[in-house]
């Protein structure tokens, strides 16, 4: 549509549906999506990534985005391998063939999904962080526009502590992507963005959006309560997000010392949170959590406390038996294993954090490398 000269009517839906029914005969396929359409609701300047794909074949441009995600997913898995510099090769090996196993990161490979730049943007910001790098950090910060909805729980923790460089950051690449959206779309276009972002609220099980099989707070209540009380469903998944975001704006009232491993933790916890109160999450969003996995897989098992070692543990289960199993048992039974194994993290992190005070033993990077301020 870009390439058309359509972008003002980029979330026009009939023009979207047309579009795919071309796309969808030209690889002569009987299939089609349900209600008829898959709808594209992403920000206007996500389709940045995308443009210079258009004038490839689907299968040329589905290979060369399959590259570029599995680029986004090494780069990340190494920019955090860095953080602590003490792991060996075999460790090394283990971290990156475990990250290429985690079962999201190949959902998100084979659907083509956008979680491994997520991923990336994500790990960019707390790489910048541990840095001390604070603007550099909110600029990289503010690409998670492209999935707002798991944003808001950063942005509340960084006004709360009063990092406003790294809100500041935020804001230039806010304003940015702005431009960028309006040079794409035009006003037309990002007002017609906003009209469907308020009409989706409305779309269930439809379009795309099917809350019985995503990985999140709402999903569990969903499928519990809401064909029966939906307005029930709908104030626990509330309550439950509150709760949560209290308990972790409580973690992080403490100090801010972004080269301890304590930092790492608690960067685990938020992450871990904002994909569990997002009210869209697919399950190829879960590659994100990969970040917290892998700095809380680095943490030394030399002199921690037995509630760090269970935290490993249970990392390794809910990120491989468990999140795999959430495809099959959810089936058969109103659970989502995932989500509870996200649940069980966020307090054994909590526990963790609570129990070891400053006795986390990773070496960081030396502190030369950590400018001041």
């Amino acid at each position: 549509m870009i390439w058309d000269g359509r972008g003002a009517q980029l979330y026009d839906l009939f023009q979207q549906t047309a579009y795919q029914q071309e796309i969808l005969s030209s690889l002569h396929t009987q299939f089609r999506f349900k209600d008829g359409l898959l709808a594209y609701n992403h920000p206007p300047f996500q389709i940045l990534w995308y443009v210079p794909l258009g004038r490839l074949n689907y299968l040329q441009a589905y290979c060369v985005w399959l590259l570029i995600n599995l680029g986004c997913v090494l780069a990340g898995v190494y920019l955090l391998l860095r953080c602590p510099r003490n792991l060996d090769r075999g460790r090394l090996a283990q971290y990156f063939l475990g990250s290429l196993a985690f079962f999201p990161v190949f959902i998100n490979l084979l659907q083509g999904q956008d979680s491994a730049t997520l991923f990336l943007f994500w790990t960019l910001g707390y790489w910048n962080l541990v840095r001390s790098r604070e603007a550099t950090a909110g600029v990289w910060l503010s690409f998670l526009l492209q999935k707002f909805q798991v944003l808001l729980p950063t942005l509340l923790v960084l006004f709360l502590l009063r990092r406003w460089r790294v809100l500041s950051g935020f804001l230039a690449g806010s304003i940015a992507l702005l431009a960028v959206s309006l040079a794409i779309v035009g006003f037309s276009g990002i007002e017609s963005y906003g009209r469907l972002i308020f009409e989706m609220s409305g779309w269930i099980e439809r379009k795309g959006i099917y809350p019985s099989q995503m990985h999140n707070l709402r999903a569990q209540f969903y499928i519990w309560f809401y064909s029966r009380h939906p307005v029930v469903a709908n104030l626990l998944t509330g309550l439950s997000s509150v709760t949560l975001l209290a308990l972790l704006v409580r973690v992080w009232k403490a100090e801010w010392e972004p080269e301890s491993a304590r930092f790492g933790m608690k960067f685990s916890a938020l992450v871990t949170i904002s994909l569990l109160v997002s009210p869209h999450l697919n399950l190829h969003d879960l590659s994100c959590l990969l970040l917290p996995a892998l700095l809380i897989g680095q943490i030394s098992d030399q002199g921690t406390s037995s509630s760090v070692r269970r935290l490993q543990r249970a990392t390794w289960l809910v990120g491989f038996p468990l999140i795999l199993a959430s495809l099959v048992v959810s089936t058969w039974v109103p659970i989502q294993p995932s989500v509870w194994g996200m649940i069980v993290i966020v307090f054994l992190l909590f526990r963790a954090l609570n129990e070891t005070g400053e006795s986390l033993n990773w070496k960081p990077t030396p502190t030369a490398t950590f400018p001041s301020n």
